[in-house]
Order: C-alpha cells, then sequence, then structure tokens
C-alpha cells in the first residue's frame, strides 16, 4: 500500500558550512606582511592560491573604482571576491596587504610609512614570501600551489612559477609588450574616448599630455636610468625593474614546465585583450590557457555597454577555480 507515504516529509540539505577567514602575518622580505587567509571547510589539505596586487598602494581586498576613462560609482573589491568565490569551491587563499599600503593610504596594518627606492621585484620578493607562508600551512597541499597576479602582479608570475616550483600560474590582465607601449596605448584611449564624448581639443590635449609624456618619460628611462631623476615622483630604479620584469616574463613563461593561465576582458581599457592576444602568441605551443571573456573590465566585473556590474563576474571565479583544481 502508498497510504503510508503521504505523511512522509522530504528531509533538507544540510547547508555546506562557510568558508573561515583568518587573519594572518608573515614574515617578508623588509618587515611583517599582514593579510587575510580563506579556508574551506573541512580538515583536508586543499589546493591554494596566493593573490597578487596590480599597481598602485593596494590594499588585500584591491578595491577598485574603475578603470581608464570609466568609473564605476561604486569600488568592487576583485580580491576579496576572488578570495571568497574560489574558497567556496574548496580552494584556500591568501591575500595581503601590498607593502606600499599602510595607514596613510587607506590600511590598517601595521606597516612602516613610505618605502624609499621600492622596486617591482621587491613585490615579487613579498609574494614569494607569501607563498612559502602558504605552503606550509598545515590545511595546503604543497603540490597544488599556484600564484595569482592581477596587472603588474601578473608580469611576475612566470618567474614566481619556475622560482617557487609551482603547480602553476595565473595572469589576470597582465601586460604584454613593452611598458612605454602599453602606456602610450592607455594614452590614444584616454583620448579616443574623450573625443567621442565630444571634449574640445584644448580640453583633449591637457588630459592626454601626462599620460604621454610618461610613455615617453618611460622610454627614455630605458634608454639611460640616469637621464632622468624621477618619473611621476618615483625614482628611475623603479620603472626598470617593471621594464625588465615584464621583458624577463616573456622570456620566462614558454619554457615553464608548470601551466599558465592567461585570462582577461573584452572590455579591459587597462591592460587590452590585444595584450592577451600578445600572449597567446608566446604561448603557442605549450599547455596555457589563454582566455578572453566577453564584456569583462580591468576590475573582473562586466559592463554591458550600460551599466557595470558591481561584482567581479562569476565566469572570472570559475575559470580560475577550474584551472587551479585541475592541476
Amino acid at each position: 500500500m502508498l497510504v503510508g507515504l503521504a505523511c512522509t516529509k522530504p528531509v533538507p540539505p544540510t547547508p555546506a558550512a562557510p568558508p573561515t577567514h583568518e587573519e594572518v602575518r608573515f614574515a617578508g622580505p623588509a618587515f611583517t606582511l599582514e593579510g587575510t587567509l580563506h579556508l574551506p571547510p573541512g580538515d583536508g589539505r586543499v589546493p591554494a592560491v596566493v593573490l597578487v596586487h596590480g599597481s598602485g598602494p593596494q590594499s588585500r581586498d584591491e578595491k577598485s573604482p574603475g578603470q581608464l576613462g570609466m568609473t564605476f560609482g561604486f569600488a568592487v573589491p576583485v580580491f576579496a571576491e576572488l578570495a571568497d568565490g574560489l574558497a567556496e569551491r574548496g580552494i584556500a587563499v591568501l591575500r595581503y596587504d601590498k607593502r606600499t599600503c599602510f595607514a596613510m593610504n587607506g590600511c590598517s596594518n601595521a606597516y612602516p610609512g613610505p618605502q624609499l627606492n621600492v622596486t617591482v621585484d621587491d613585490f615579487a620578493a613579498d609574494a614569494a614570501a607569501a607563498l612559502g607562508f602558504l605552503r606550509d600551512h598545515p590545511r595546503v597541499d604543497p603540490a597544488r600551489l599556484v600564484v595569482l597576479g592581477h596587472s603588474q602582479g601578473g608580469s611576475f608570475v612566470p618567474e614566481l612559477v619556475r622560482d617557487e616550483e609551482l603547480a602553476g600560474g595565473v595572469m589576470l590582465a597582465a601586460p604584454h609588450g613593452e611598458l612605454a607601449d602599453l602606456l602610450q596605448a592607455q594614452a590614444d584611449t584616454v583620448e579616443r574616448l574623450l573625443r567621442e564624448s565630444g571634449e574640445g581639443d584644448a580640453s583633449v590635449r591637457a588630459k592626454v599630455a601626462p599620460l604621454a609624456a610618461m610613455a615617453n618619460g618611460v622610454r627614455q628611462i630605458d634608454a639611460d636610468p640616469a637621464s632622468i631623476p624621477a618619473l611621476a615622483g618615483i625614482a628611475p630604479e623603479f620603472w626598470t625593474s617593471w621594464i625588465q620584469v615584464q621583458r624577463r616574463a616573456r622570456s620566462v613563461a614558454p619554457g615553464l614546465d608548470a601551466p599558465l593561465l592567461v585570462l582577461s576582458g573584452s572590455e579591459d581599457r587597462n591592460v587590452p585583450p590585444t595584450e592577451t592576444e600578445g600572449w597567446r602568441a608566446t604561448l603557442a605551443g605549450t599547455d596555457a590557457q589563454v582566455v578572453v571573456l566577453d564584456c569583462v573590465t580591468h576590475a573582473m566585473n562586466c559592463w554591458d555597454g550600460e551599466m557595470p556590474g558591481r561584482h567581479v563576474d562569476a565566469r572570472v571565479v570559475q575559470t580560475i577555480a577550474e584551472f587551479v583544481g585541475a592541476r
């Protein structure tokens, strides 16, 4: 008889436990670095990712209020959302305050004040320290450790993958060509956007001139580092290190034993998808994945031409999670 089944109530599924967040401190090459560690529920070892910042004094959240020539009206916490999304998919994530982000520019940490003569190589050394901290964590499988660099941070991912013997690397909106050429392309983009909006010639020239001057300054420093005492208030050593890191990336990446994921968006104005296509050519014949997601901006949200999304696009998180999970 089936009468008894009419009284049976379905048992609701037990909701999955959310990831945990831990405030952590670890030794960096210059001073103690501070960050947040996202851990999936459970006790077993899991794959893990270190998030490495783009240019500027970025916090562990890496909040982005817009991109070149475009203000969102709100800030997308790129790293905070990436970390939450990856942890929900079973991946441990460490995000930390960049050494140039301290109380003066919005970070609540115990970092000292401005760092004199800092270079991009210093940022890479900090990332290596973060990888070392995460590798030794009892919840992390050291054989499945991956580094993710956004924008500027993507430039030294290939060297970190090689030097730290990682399972892979993710280059998120990473530049490919020469730094001066990218800066000039940004100046050209701003000029085009201003002219499309109907702005007058004098105003356009005034707004584009600083970007063009920076591109020319980088070329001059590249030719003769002693020719300019500072560019945008920053010592030439910094610019030289950035130029050289990007050149080394193009040389190192094709010979890596571990795979790379190069991921960007079609609506990125800071590092346009032509840069990602440059990586596609450089990495041809390797097992790298090169992906350009439709409508995604430099802040990893989606802009459909009318309204920018308020969050990191879910396809970005899923693509990275699948890459890390396959290591």
